[in-house]
């Protein structure tokens, strides 16, 4: 037999090459410890591509049989008997899809319940302004009691993590929605909210403003995969010294922070116009068009005076170093806009 296939060897050029010029093509070289492949490495077996990957032994199989089936000394690359898995279904399952209407529904509730949490204890926090002799007049003692108490406030929970940013969202939400229902029905002029485009007007400015905070968040987002992506190709090419490794995961970290910062304000200043909403609407027949321009003049002197908030620039508290990874990341998304 050794003899036979000596004198194949020769008469055919060496097919034995050939078989391991097949395998070599056919089977990627592995650890015995580790048979899973990289799918990083491997995009044709990544997720979703349709191609499974096999065992060695069954590759290789499959490469002698379509050799041996080629003639002899043929040139014609071997012919694979193996078909492709089914591409995995991307269609949820019936409970699935059961599990996220499920959990679309408790998320509207639960943010209903927090709605009107905070509707309540908004109108109780303004109670004594709304109730004051001359509420919003300068010397009204009851009006003068609110404000310093409103300040006071103000200064305490500035000193929290994100604090001011809070505060001066806070105030723009109730300083837009109170002067906006003060300058609608102030006037006793028939012609003030003519054909409602004075309210229709404050509604798109404000529907823009949150399609605008959509689309940073969303940019966002890309900005961070993009930077990622090109962070993990120059790790693997070595092209990263340590230093220059500190400030990109620095500067990565700030990307992630301003993130989540936009997508938490997106979500509270939703949930704040909806409370502003609330509270200048009549909520029972006893509430009368005085109480609710009262309580629009509260909201205007708390969101005057949480807008003006500034931070204290001696805070180096270490509760800060978010919010300055945050602003320096904004800072850079700015600067780079500019540029353009």
């Amino acid at each position: 037999m050794k003899a036979e296939w000596a004198a194949k060897q020769q008469a055919n050029g060496n097919p034995q090459q050939t078989i391991k010029h097949d395998l070599d093509s056919s089977v990627a070289p592995s650890s015995p410890k580790n048979t899973t492949p990289d799918l990083r490495r491997s995009p044709s077996l990544a997720p979703g591509s349709g191609i499974q990957p096999s065992p060695a032994n069954a590759t290789t199989s499959t490469t002698l049989a379509s050799s041996s089936s080629q003639p002899t000394g043929s040139t014609a690359p071997p012919t694979s008997t193996t078909t492709p898995a089914a591409k995995p279904s991307l269609k949820q399952t019936p409970e699935q899809r059961a599990e996220a209407e499920k959990y679309e529904k408790q998320r509207k509730e639960d943010t209903i319940n927090r709605v009107n949490d905070l509707t309540k204890k908004l109108l109780e926090r303004i109670r004594p302004l709304v109730e004051a002799a001359k509420p919003g007049e300068p010397g009204d003692p009851e009006t003068e009691r609110f404000t310093n108490g409103i300040k006071m406030e103000a200064e305490d929970l500035k000193l929290e993590s994100f604090g001011v940013e809070l505060l001066r969202l806070i105030g723009t939400v109730y300083y837009t929605k109170a002067s906006t229902y003060i300058k609608l029905h102030r006037s006793k002029s028939p012609f003030a909210n003519f054909l409602g485009l004075p309210g229709f007007y404050e509604n798109t400015k404000q529907k823009g403003k949150m399609i605008k905070e959509a689309w940073g968040m969303l940019s966002s987002t890309l900005d961070v995969q993009t930077a990622m992506m090109d962070l993990e190709k120059r790790q693997e090419k070595g092209e990263l010294p340590e230093e220059e490794m500190e400030k990109l995961n620095k500067d990565l970290v700030g990307k992630l922070l301003l993130i989540s910062w936009k997508g938490t304000r997106f979500e509270s200043g939703a949930i704040l116009r909806q409370v502003a909403d609330n509270v200048l609407s009549k909520d029972s027949p006893n509430v009368t068009d005085e109480t609710i321009m009262n309580r629009a003049k509260a909201l205007v002197l708390i969101g005057a005076i949480f807008k003006a908030v500034q931070p204290d620039e001696t805070d180096h508290e270490e509760r800060r170093e978010l919010e300055r990874l945050v602003a320096e990341a904004a800072a850079k998304k700015k600067d780079k806009k500019a540029k353009k």
